[in-house]
């Protein structure tokens, strides 16, 4: 995330993830570089919701 995440929110999100992972430990870090929004990592799979992230997906789509 681009700035620390409240506990209870964690344990939010952790609860609907739980339901289709089987997740054991949490761990957020922080990364002022992605701008906002965060990205989730479980094994080896990234889902990248960051405002950098969307900003190269459309850098990408440009350049081809």
């Amino acid at each position: 995330t681009s700035i620390p995440i409240p506990p209870d929110l964690i344990k939010k999100v952790k609860k609907i993830v739980d339901k289709k992972h089987k997740i054991t430990k949490v761990v957020n870090s922080v990364n002022p570089l992605i701008l906002g929004g965060f990205k989730l990592r479980i094994g080896d799979q990234i889902w990248d919701e960051s405002i950098l992230g969307k900003i190269n997906q459309v850098k990408e789509a440009i350049t081809g």
